[in-house]
């Protein structure tokens, strides 16, 4: 008929009439016929960033028939990886398993990698005021966004440089503050924010 048949155990009968009967006899015959379910990929997959706790998620291939996750996965796999929200930069493996899944697919499961990114170090310019004629100060980074009880002891290498555009000559008014280089923790990726 062309059916699409669901997975599972199924019989078949040929059945043979001839066009003359004294020639031949009818003549039927039956034979099992069994449907395996199609393989589904089960991927492991994700990514976080360092200090933020990992978020690992299964990716679902191999649907067939116009089948798709909404009508094929009754429960969804369970996802982990060996990171964890203190792992340094990197790539860490990640696995899946369990779910619960349409008769018509068997999971094959298939391990993937978390990337644990950097986290955002802010690094800002201070701020001060002078007066017209008088010494400009020292410019200094100030940081924030550490985690996981990171200080700038243990992940700034080497300080960013600042400066300001005004000088003792410079007329009143309003200048900016800025900072740049600087040596870092691969756990971080410094962004700079002026000041004045």
């Amino acid at each position: 008929s062309g059916a699409v048949l669901a997975a599972g155990s199924y019989t078949i009968t040929a059945t043979f009439k001839p066009a003359d009967s004294s020639y031949a006899n009818n003549m039927q015959v039956t034979e099992p016929l069994v449907v395996a379910p199609a393989p589904l990929t089960v991927t492991a997959a994700g990514s976080t960033t360092y200090g933020s706790a990992p978020d690992v998620t299964p990716s679902y291939s191999g649907f067939v028939n116009g089948d798709s996750a909404a009508n094929s996965i009754i429960a969804g796999a369970a996802c982990s990886s060996t990171a964890t929200s203190s792992s340094p930069v990197g790539t860490y493996p990640t696995s899946c398993s369990g779910g619960t899944f349409s008769s018509n697919y068997t999971p094959v499961y298939v391990d993937g990698a978390l990337a644990v990114n950097p986290a955002t170090l802010t690094v800002t310019a201070s701020s001060a005021s002078i007066t017209y004629g008088g010494p400009v100060p020292s410019i200094t980074p100030s940081y924030s966004g550490f985690v996981n009880g990171d200080t700038a002891s243990n992940s700034v290498t080497a300080d960013a440089v600042c400066s300001s555009t005004a000088t003792s000559s410079s007329p009143v008014g309003t200048y900016p503050t800025s900072c740049s280089g600087g040596t870092f923790s691969s756990n971080y990726t410094p962004v700079y924010v002026d000041g004045a």
